[in-house]
């Protein structure tokens, strides 16, 4: 004879299993540093465009040669290629960095908040 689940057992189960299933999913510093601070414009999946280009695989990438997505006339002329010590650069200042970009973001003053993001950023490939 199997024996049936009480109420309120139920609804313990029900009301915690998504707590279980977002654990198993824990995001790092840099990701959760990238979500607030570059999400709401940009992806970190590959060929997701948002008001942004994806930062997917973007260590690496000559600037504004995405072809999916159209850049500023100062992202595809600063003839810059993405590594850690520009992408640090661009995340702290992007107009100081290239005074013609259309990134509305001012810049993460943090070195410790920029370093985060950073490094995800360059784990993304």
């Amino acid at each position: 004879m199997r024996k049936r689940l009480s109420t309120s057992a139920f609804v313990m189960i029900a009301l915690f299993m998504p707590l279980a299933g977002s654990q198993a999913v824990a995001q790092t510093p840099g990701e959760q540093m990238f979500q607030r601070r570059c999400g709401v414009c940009h992806s970190a999946k590959q060929g997701e465009i948002k008001t942004g280009p994806s930062l997917w695989g973007v260590v690496g990438r000559k600037a504004g040669t995405d072809p999916a997505f159209r850049y500023s006339s100062g992202l595809k002329e600063s003839g810059l290629v993405w590594d850690e010590a520009t992408l640090n650069a661009y995340v702290e200042s992007p107009r100081r960095l290239i005074p013609k970009t259309n990134m509305s973001f001012m810049g993460e003053r943090n070195a410790e908040n920029r370093s985060s993001i950073v490094a995800y950023l360059a784990g993304l490939h």
